[in-house]
């Protein structure tokens, strides 16, 4: 199952950091949970218990949310949230995408087709 995590760090050396939306694959949720604090410490070089995150949803959540329903494909990994009924996108920082490549790349090119969609809302206004 995919995993999406809004992910931080505590640690003084990443102060001025900012969020990451972060992409994970695991079997459960809190396999998820533990996966993504111990990869983002190591990646950060961080101690894990300065990692943490919030809104870790998984696929079904994520799909179920989404606004721009099934026609938008993987595209819902990406909502945000909605304007006037329309979704709104992360466009604003690339994701970290911490999964096996297959998947990866089906992500990628989900988040890359995303900046050719013709109707949008950009979250970076």
């Amino acid at each position: 199952m995919i995993y999406r995590a809004i992910c931080y760090c505590t640690h003084e050396r990443m102060q001025d950091a900012s969020e990451s939306i972060v992409f994970i694959q695991a079997e459960t949720r809190d396999a998820a949970a533990v996966r993504v604090t111990r990869l983002l410490a190591d990646i950060w070089d961080v101690p894990t218990k300065t990692v943490d995150f919030y809104i870790l949803d998984d696929t079904q959540e994520l799909y179920a949310h989404a606004v721009g329903g099934a026609k938008t494909g993987d595209a819902r990994y990406f909502e945000v949230g909605s304007q006037g009924g329309a979704p709104i996108y992360l466009l604003h920082d690339a994701p970290l995408f911490l999964l096996p490549p297959k998947t990866h790349r089906r992500l990628l090119n989900a988040w890359k087709n995303l900046f050719a969609l013709p109707d949008f809302v950009s979250d970076a206004q």
